[in-house]
């Protein structure tokens, strides 16, 4: 049931984002989100269909993603996380055994029980998301870290003429000490 359910969302979902994709494109953006939208229907439609595949779909899916984030932004993390952290929330959903349970079992059943087949990659491709985001936080492209110089400014006339108790500025002036 949830994995119809799922699947419905991703269908859906996957519909709307490849129509946003094409005319994205149509305007001369990136013919990315074309893939993704492709990527999330036939995903979807596997997962109502109850089919494996479409966990190794949403897998390679996710991959693409990432690689697709990280070449177009780098390791900013603020432009970096919104491009797939919904992504890969959705591939965790994937990996919950309400929905594993559903899925029937195709060719080659011993390779695809367990963590081993598409569930395997999904999770693998998950924690990558995960690693990705977590080294996205501890790299700071920017480098703003410094420190303002003490009393260059010089005083405003209110600042100065306001009674110590009225400050009119944080720290009772206009450079904040």
């Amino acid at each position: 049931m949830f994995a119809i359910i799922t699947g419905y969302f991703l269908a859906i979902f996957g519909t709307l984002l490849l129509a946003g994709g094409v005319w994205l494109a149509v305007l001369g953006g990136t013919l990315a989100y074309v893939g993704l939208g492709a990527g999330w229907l036939i995903s979807g439609v596997l997962l109502i269909l109850r089919r494996r595949a479409a966990l190794a779909v949403y897998a390679l899916l996710l991959i693409l993603t990432l690689i697709w984030a990280l070449c177009e932004v780098g390791l900013d993390r603020w432009a970096l996380l919104p491009r797939y952290a919904l992504f890969s929330l959705f591939g965790l959903w994937l990996l919950m055994p309400w929905i594993d349970a559903a899925l029937h079992p195709e060719a080659h059943a011993l390779r695809n029980r367990g963590w081993f087949g598409a569930r395997g990659a999904l999770a693998v491709t998950v924690c990558l998301a995960l690693v990705l985001g977590l080294v996205s936080l501890a790299h700071d492209p920017f480098g703003i870290a410094g420190s303002l110089p003490r009393g260059a400014g010089p005083e405003t006339s209110a600042a100065a003429a306001a009674p110590a108790a009225d400050w009119t500025a944080y720290g009772g002036n206009g450079r904040g000490e």
